[in-house]
């Protein structure tokens, strides 16, 4: 149980709990300030319960759903975790689910109330195991970005992306779906999945709730994804047409494409290729690089920390790129208890949080900023080969992008980044 703020779980086990409860709880409520890492774990089996109350992580509480948490679960492994269908159960807002690997697993990270989260670079490998599942989205404002799905079993409630259609206007609770608004649902993969985008899904037990009448997603955006699968059809709508849904730039080939054809889902081969790590990815003759929309609010990196072009983004989480890749997807070796290793030399993953471009600049540059870096405080100094301070500002950045302006500097230069958690340094050349 996780209660008070700033709290961490890391280098942890947890395997075989074969009776009712949540593995971990992260407590929400008003007096609970939030702010916790989960990361770096190992979650082992753990057998289907026979009802609810069986997740692995629950973060917030169905009467306290309107709080925010900032709570980060990062890095994690998942294994056959099948205690029920919310194997992450999303109850507050501004959490963030990124960069773990889950396998196996009769579950899904569910946003079942709570607002604005993120669920941003996993890993969901089902190979062929029934009813694995991937993402269940409800309530408003979600981002769903660089996620890979393959071979998932699961259907409905349990789709790779399901999208469910909830209670209009309902504000969090002990049960019940929120209706499904504003979802960004960008440059994702998702291959050989039986159902790939569950559009409208909805509970049964919401019908009549007095809270208000079962509404179907509404206002949601869904570009740069690309789908790829043999299983009919490719997007499901599974009760009444999405409201206001833009399409923009998506792949889908391999199957009927199940919704009326628009100029948004382009009907086409990818031609991706299996890579040693079972993991299928772009090659350089794919129609996927450099064909994505871009976006205001662009994705700066794909699912392996490489750098995208913002103005041509590759379609997919895979960017067709010569950088160096992150160490993804983690595997179990990679963490959990240090001192249940055979090797103590565990493998470290990195995590992009600064970037500046174009190198060389011309009187201006672009910082691309992690997500996570937004509404923080940055002190930035530029510095000249002799050791001087030649420009120093303060940066309060409230998007991924942020533009500096700096005249009458020529040659090469020192970008020193400083903010709570570190220092960054770059080189750049002014021509």
């Amino acid at each position: 149980m996780m209660k008070g703020g700033y709290n961490r779980i890391d280098h942890c086990e947890f395997s075989n709990m074969n009776h009712s409860g949540v593995t971990i709880r992260v407590r929400s409520g008003a007096d609970q300030e939030g702010y916790h890492q989960i990361d770096h774990n190992y979650f082992g089996p753990k057998p289907g319960g026979d009802g609810n109350g069986y997740e692995s992580i629950k973060v917030g509480d169905g009467d306290y759903s309107m709080y925010a948490l900032n709570t980060i679960v990062e890095k994690n492994y998942f294994y056959r975790c099948n205690g029920e269908v919310e194997m992450i159960s999303n109850k507050s807002w501004k959490n963030t689910y990124r960069y773990n690997t889950i396998v196996e697993c009769q579950g899904t990270i569910t946003l079942r109330w709570g607002q604005q989260c993120i669920v941003e670079g996993n890993y969901f490998l089902g190979n062929g195991v029934e009813n694995t599942g991937g993402v269940r989205i409800t309530d408003k404002d979600h981002l769903i970005i660089n996620n890979y799905f393959q071979n998932l079993e699961g259907d409905k409630a349990r789709a790779a992306i399901s999208i469910m259609s909830g209670i209009q206007n309902a504000e969090g609770g002990n049960s019940g779906h929120g209706q499904t608004k504003n979802a960004h649902i960008l440059h994702n993969t998702i291959i050989n999945c039986k159902e790939s985008i569950n559009m409208g899904y909805y509970d049964k037990d919401d019908l009549g709730d007095p809270r208000g009448p079962i509404t179907a997603p509404e206002n949601c955006t869904l570009a740069n994804n690309l789908i790829w699968s043999s299983h009919a059809p490719l997007i499901k709508e599974s009760w009444a047409p999405s409201i206001n849904t833009t399409w923009l730039s998506n792949i889908v080939f391999g199957a009927a494409l199940g919704i009326d054809p628009n100029s948004g889902l382009i009907y086409q081969d990818p031609k991706l290729e299996l890579s040693s790590s079972n993991i299928y990815r772009v090659v350089p003759e794919s129609p996927a690089i450099n064909s994505g929309t871009p976006l205001d609010e662009p994705v700066l990196y794909d699912f392996e920390s490489q750098v995208r072009l913002d103005n041509m983004p590759d379609i997919g989480a895979d960017e067709f790129s010569s950088e160096e890749v992150d160490a993804f997807p983690i595997t179990q070796a990679d963490l959990g208890p240090h001192w249940n290793k055979d090797d103590l030399a565990i493998k470290t993953t990195k995590t992009h949080l600064l970037q500046i471009y174009p190198n060389p600049a011309n009187q201006k540059f672009t910082l691309a900023l992690d997500r996570s870096l937004i509404g923080t405080t940055i002190k930035l100094d530029i510095i000249n080969m002799s050791g001087k301070i030649v420009h120093s500002e303060l940066i309060f950045p409230s998007t991924v992008k942020h533009e500096i302006t700096v005249n009458h500097l020529i040659g090469l230069h020192m970008i020193r980044l400083q903010n709570g958690d570190g220092v960054y340094q770059f080189k750049i050349l002014f021509i």
